[in-house]
């Protein structure tokens, strides 16, 4: 038994554990490590699927002792057996295809790729989908090129869409889809400028670190994330932290401030738990009051 044992940390990747300084990602890495030495159980939660994951954290296996929650909360992967523990693939496929066609109509020059149970599948693979892989990281990705249709009517399992298009486009693309899925059962969000992704509404990063808090059987669980994907996971959590640099709506959802994604937000996260509260379920229960 340890200080932090029954806590967990879920973070997301891209913004917040993530960093181009190398000496902020090695104090995220020292301070997990020292986490989970004290009992602490920690996981990632990305938009990213497996393989884009390990694309970016290759050590992502040895980092997170708790299942990881990947593609915006779409799956829930235990690195120990290797296999989805949790999933929940977009169950109206139909009412994807009648956004898509509508963004194809209005918006040719954009681009859509889906993440589905093995490839990513594209249907049309434009200069600007290049362009968006190389820039979000995802040049090796195993790619599928299809038609939308023959992939609405497979047995492929579609876990998170995502259009690429310009950040205005993609507000009216947002509207648009509001207008026609009007009982909400897809769940749209953006996760970095130039995508907006959507999942089935019982498959966000809030549905999954519930999921996860009871199937771990932690007693609190703290969630960090910047960017817009990441506000329903930060509600869902006991209690929720965002870095400096995180969108000011993400910052509007947290309970706590760290240090920005540069200067090793996670660890800030860590110490502010150790240091700052006789034990990290008080923290949480303040969390709770506030």
């Amino acid at each position: 038994m340890g200080k932090f044992t029954g806590i967990l940390i879920v973070s997301d990747v891209d913004g917040t554990f993530l960093s181009k300084n190398i000496e902020s990602l090695k104090k995220n890495l020292v301070a997990v490590e020292k986490f989970k030495e004290q009992g602490g159980k920690f996981a990632f939660a990305t938009g990213r699927d497996l393989n884009a994951l390990l694309e970016v954290i290759p050590e992502a296996a040895n980092i997170a002792n708790a299942p990881v929650i990947l593609a915006n909360g779409a799956q829930l992967y235990d690195f120990a057996d290797e296999k989805n523990i949790y999933e929940c693939p977009i169950n109206n496929r139909k009412l994807l295809a009648e956004i898509i066609n509508i963004v194809y109509e209005l918006y040719p020059q954009g681009g859509v790729r889906f993440s589905c149970e093995h490839n990513m599948i594209i249907p049309d693979f434009t200069d600007i989908l290049k362009k968006d892989m190389q820039a979000v990281s995802l040049p090796k990705m195993r790619i599928l090129e299809t038609t939308l249709d023959e992939l609405i009517n497979s047995d492929i399992k579609i876990y998170k869409c995502v259009i690429v298009n310009t950040p205005e486009n993609l507000e009216n693309i947002r509207k648009i889809s509001a207008d026609i899925d009007k009982d909400g059962e897809l769940y749209f969000s953006k996760s970095y400028l130039h995508g907006l992704e959507a999942v089935d509404k019982n498959g966000t990063k809030g549905q999954a670190i519930r999921w996860l808090k009871n199937y771990i059987n932690a007693e609190k669980s703290f969630a960090i994330g910047d960017y817009e994907n990441d506000i329903e996971m930060l509600k869902a959590a006991d209690c929720s932290a965002a870095p400096k640099n995180a969108l000011e709506q993400v910052r509007q959802a947290a309970k706590i401030i760290t240090a920005g994604c540069d200067e090793g937000a996670v660890a800030d996260l860590i110490d502010i738990l150790n240091h700052d509260c006789t034990a990290a379920n008080g923290y949480a229960n303040a969390c709770d009051e506030s």
